[in-house]
């Protein structure tokens, strides 16, 4: 899902205050390979991608080229040979923008023209604007978009640059989620997973697992999922932490977007080991209680937080009985009722009800059921 698909992303030149607007336009000789037409855009205080996307399809002839791909082109050209004072902030907007927004089959030709150097560069220009913050984490996003391009973001040191921004505005919900976004993007291939380990980016990812907002909650769950897919790796990440920050997602009131409580289930499931004592609490018995009364409908959401109940097991006798008081049991068994049709919940409810049954006949009547419901998958 590429990072303006779910909301607009903020709008160049809104949102900047008089201090943010530099006074001095960039000089001419400072990029004397770009056509003078469009370096005298790239030059003027009022130059927006918008504007510039209109020059080419009223009056392209006046260009040295149509392609706004070809233009990309010469915009980073422009940004990685400039100097730092001669690259304005809102010029620094609008090359992120339009990265942000260039089509999957560019991203190839914008990362060996330098797309990447060029992010970075508007980032370090723009360290004061959370607007540039935002649109530089949305743009990377959008670049690592395509698998080939992945491994190319992250030895050029995306991660890091990503960080710094989410560390210089915390309380920035758009840059936030797109920062969490583009580091769940760049944790698909392996070296990203291995440098957001590394980088220590997995602390944070979990305070931002715990925001208000849940489009925020879901990307960073869905980095620390793929961060830790292969284990906790030299203790990148305290189990219980992250097992705290994905129960926030299921005690959320229900709503129309359900993301991140399927997000948050799919990473309990493999820490139900080592975050047992999380777990098993009344806070975590409670919150996955209120995940399957809430989301009764959604048969992944369902099959998810079973998975989870039978994957914390075994519990001791006390735990059960807690189980018990909090309503577990009859949850996990109304989510077999509703969906009877479902072999594989059928399989994890049985699972589930076998280790919370205070009974040992209980275990292995559920057991056996589970066994033979099982070769219906």
């Amino acid at each position: 899902v590429g990072p303006l698909s779910w909301v607009d992303g903020p709008r160049c030149h809104q949102g900047m205050s008089s201090a943010e607007t530099p006074e001095d336009p960039p000089a001419k000789q400072n990029a004397p390979h770009i056509a003078p037409n469009l370096l005298e855009l790239l030059s003027e205080e009022a130059f927006s991608t918008e504007a510039l996307l209109d020059v080419l399809s009223s009056s392209g002839e006046s260009l040295s080229y149509k392609d706004p791909n070809r233009m990309m082109e010469d915009m980073i050209d422009y940004v990685v040979s400039a100097p730092d004072e001669a690259l304005t902030q809102d010029q620094a907007i609008d090359v992120l923008s339009f990265m942000a927004r260039a089509e999957p089959a560019t991203h190839g030709r914008l990362i060996a023209q330098g797309a990447p150097a060029a992010a970075f560069i508007c980032l370090a220009r723009g360290a004061g604007s959370p607007l540039i913050q935002e649109w530089g984490c949305a743009a990377i996003w959008n670049l690592a978009q395509e698998p080939e391009n992945e491994g190319q973001l992250v030895e050029a040191g995306a991660i890091e640059e990503i960080l710094q921004a989410m560390q210089r505005f915390p309380e920035e919900p758009g840059l936030q989620e797109r920062g969490c976004g583009a580091l769940a993007a760049l944790a698909c291939s392996d070296p990203g997973e291995a440098r957001l380990r590394a980088s220590g980016a997995c602390s944070l990812l979990v305070q931002c697992a715990q925001a208000p907002e849940p489009r925020t909650r879901h990307w960073a769950l869905t980095a620390l999922y793929l961060a830790l897919e292969h284990g906790e790796e030299a203790g990148a990440v305290d189990p219980n932490s992250t097992a705290a920050a994905a129960l926030v997602s299921l005690a959320q009131p229900a709503d129309s977007l359900d993301r991140p409580v399927l997000t948050a289930l799919t990473l309990l499931e493999p820490l139900a080991t080592t975050a047992h004592k999380t777990l098993a609490t009344k806070d975590g018995l409670t919150s996955l209680v209120q995940a399957l009364d809430r989301n009764r409908s959604s048969s992944a959401i369902q099959l998810a937080a079973c998975s989870v109940a039978a994957a914390i097991l075994p519990l001791s006798r006390d735990e059960r009985t807690l189980a018990a008081e909090c309503g577990l049991p009859a949850a996990v068994q109304a989510a077999m009722d509703a969906h009877q049709s479902d072999a594989a919940i059928g399989v994890k409810a049985r699972m589930a009800l076998a280790g919370l049954s205070p009974s040992y006949s209980g275990y292995l009547t559920n057991m056996v059921r589970a066994y033979f419901q099982s070769w219906r998958l």
